[in-house]
């Protein structure tokens, strides 16, 4: 496997890779993967509030972490993972091909500044759902339909 997945031509090679990545990240499969997505994004708020000056090396870190455990089963526990450094790299790259806010993760905190009284909506649903003591988690999604749609609206 020579080429990255997302930088290769359409055609058979493409369409195996693909189908071996899919099946791995298939919405019947997206229960099994809740308790490494929970324990990666724990991870990340108290690596947030610890050292909230790393935010954009921790956010890859979180997503690589997720991604790389689901795929490859192997799972990143130190900075200096090799797994971490190749997507360092790729991140790096493809970072470098577009303006920022071309993201949802850029928009989405944007949006929340530009409507403060969206993001105050927001925010009550969720101290209402979740409270103050804990994170939100997969099964509060179903009770937190203003905060889904309004994630929806920022993808669109």
């Amino acid at each position: 496997m020579g080429e990255v997945l997302v930088f290769m031509h359409y055609g058979k090679e493409f369409r195996i890779q693909r189908r071996m990545v899919q099946q791995y990240f298939a919405k019947d499969k997206a229960k099994e993967r809740q308790p490494i997505q929970l324990r990666e994004a724990r991870a990340l708020a108290q690596s947030l509030l610890a050292t909230p000056d790393r935010h954009k090396e921790l956010m890859l870190r979180f997503s690589t972490a997720i991604v790389i455990e689901i795929t490859f089963g192997h799972r990143i526990i130190a900075d200096d993972d090799p797994y971490l450094k190749l997507a360092d790299e790729f991140a790096r790259s493809s970072t470098q091909t577009g303006p920022p806010g071309g993201t949802a993760v850029d928009l989405f905190p944007f949006s929340m500044v530009l409507y403060p009284e969206v993001q105050a909506m927001a925010q009550k649903e969720l101290d209402t759902v979740v409270g103050t003591e804990r994170l939100p988690e997969f099964h509060d999604r179903e009770l937190l339909p203003y905060l889904g749609c309004l994630l929806l609206e920022t993808l669109r």
